[in-house]
């Protein structure tokens, strides 16, 4: 370890019920969730959650978080993060290089590392670190479904791991894959920028249906996962470090879906 890693994680990064929170105990939050070397990991991330933020520069607190997944996965992982722009449907063109992340801070710090690449995919795009960066980029035009990037990382066997949220997009996936009613596949076409290439495109997203209730209920499904202890949680600060494997969550997904094609949609009287 060098010098400068040594001073990055004597740095306090949170401090959450009078107690600070450093780059080791986020290590311990992953490692304990089941994150382990040689993972594939999709991080969906809020890191505004686990407490106040005391970090001595914004340089200071992404680098240490990105360390973090980075020492847990070990030179032979893989960490996804998604920089999703949703650019062709709002009429917009998607700048592979320069199209900001919608979907956190640290998402956007992630995908501008010198190591890091970025999917195509001017809907959904996610950011690659790792061994199966290269693989994982080469995605088709499908943002959700087969040969998408989610596609990808179920036949890898990835991870899901929710640092501090519980939105996750895979779950749209196993939805594309089931074909909910609710949603229905929908082709955007756009301009796309990569590089000195700039050309005309078009893509394939599994959208919601408007006229009628569509919108996934994150919370039920959590519900679910953590009474069946198939989702590990671990506390960390305000919050929590939850995990999957994209195996398992596509599975159950999947079967609550034969049994209840709504099972995925918040009813009217659920809080």
């Amino acid at each position: 370890m060098t010098e400068t890693n040594k001073n990055l994680d004597r740095q306090p990064l949170y401090e959450a019920n009078g107690k600070q929170i450093f780059k080791e105990d986020i290590i311990n939050a992953l490692e304990k969730s089941g994150i382990e070397p040689g993972d594939v990991i999709l991080v969906h991330s809020d890191v505004s959650v686990f407490g106040k933020l005391i970090a001595s520069s914004r340089d200071t607190f992404f680098k240490s978080l990105v360390e973090s997944f980075q020492e847990c996965v070990g030179d032979y992982g893989t960490i996804v993060m998604p920089t999703f722009t949703y650019s062709f449907s709002e009429g917009k063109v998607y700048d592979k290089e320069s199209s900001k992340s919608t979907v956190g801070i640290l998402t956007e710090y992630f995908r501008r590392l010198p190591d890091v690449r970025r999917t195509i995919d001017p809907m959904l795009s996610v950011a690659v670190w790792g061994k199966h960066r290269d693989d994982l980029i080469d995605i088709g035009h499908n943002s959700l479904g087969q040969y998408s990037i989610f596609d990808k990382l179920h036949r890898l066997n990835g991870k899901v791991v929710l640092f501090g949220t519980r939105e996750c997009t895979f779950v749209h996936h196993v939805e594309c894959m089931h074909k909910v009613p609710y949603r229905f596949t929908k082709k955007f076409k756009g301009r796309i920028i990569d590089g000195e290439k700039n050309y005309e495109d078009e893509y394939y997203y599994f959208a919601r249906r408007l006229d009628q209730n569509s919108t996934s209920y994150y919370k039920k499904l959590e519900r679910y996962l953590m009474a069946n202890e198939l989702i590990k949680e671990i506390k960390l600060g305000l919050d929590a470090v939850l995990t999957i494997s994209t195996d398992l969550l596509f599975k159950e997904i999947y079967k609550k879906l034969d049994e209840n094609i709504n099972f995925l949609l918040k009813e009217e009287n659920e809080g």
